[in-house]
């Protein structure tokens, strides 16, 4: 349907404009690559920033379902691990980030400007995207692993967030630590393969010093 190929276009303009310049790139700029009017886009998003939470929406709902699948699998086939949650939440995002046609690397470029230069409404739709994986993922991890405190469970998930985020950034962030030829991250099955037991020894590090194991009486933290 028409209307179907200038929504596409629409969105496929502003992604690929957000990830070269950031969410500052005009509505002029948007629609002329486009090749449609401003019209069209407040017909079909209303503002800019509906515009925005509809070009984020468009690769994280179908990568999070995904994730989502995977970890109910992974539940349903009574095989829970600490590895197999994390294959569940990593591997998915590592084929988002090397395949062209769920946006690749253009949309790891728009992902990271929402994490560094967010608005509120960018921030309160990457949180609203995210809510129920996060939810889901941070329960299973706190079943497998459940003598980590609460609060120290969050600040291990930050920090698979942020190792996560840098794998996905591809050779060139790899290139700068890199003493010898960078490995290839552009097949996301050999970035999971190590990435995956590297988080988990993290998630079941011990506790640092003065943090206190969480016991069953505070398992409700």
């Amino acid at each position: 349907m028409a209307t179907d190929r200038t929504k596409e276009a629409i969105l496929q303009a502003a992604e690929e404009l957000f990830a070269e310049v950031g969410f500052s790139a005009s509505m002029r700029n948007i629609t002329a690559r486009a090749g449609v009017n401003l019209a069209a886009v407040n017909y079909h998003y209303g503002s800019k920033d509906g515009l925005i939470r509809a070009v984020l929406a468009r690769r994280l709902q179908p990568l999070n379902r995904m994730r989502l699948e995977q970890l109910a699998a992974t539940e349903a086939g009574g095989n829970t691990s600490v590895e197999s949650i994390l294959d569940a939440f990593i591997a998915p995002a590592l084929e988002l980030s090397t395949d062209e046609e769920q946006g690749g690397a253009r949309f790891v470029r728009v992902l990271a400007r929402s994490y560094t230069d967010p608005t509120e409404s960018i921030q309160a739709c990457v949180q609203e995207q995210y809510a129920e994986v996060l939810e889901r993922f941070t329960t299973a991890v706190r079943q497998v692993l459940p003598d980590v405190p609460a609060e120290e469970l969050v600040w291990r998930l930050h920090f698979l967030q942020g190792s996560l985020s840098y794998t996905m950034a591809g050779p060139d962030a790899m290139s700068l630590i890199a003493t010898c030829p960078s490995p290839d991250v552009s097949v996301p099955e050999e970035a999971a393969r190590r990435l995956v037991p590297f988080i988990a020894a993290g998630l079941r590090a011990p506790l640092p010093k003065g943090v206190a194991a969480r016991t069953p009486a505070s398992s409700g933290a």
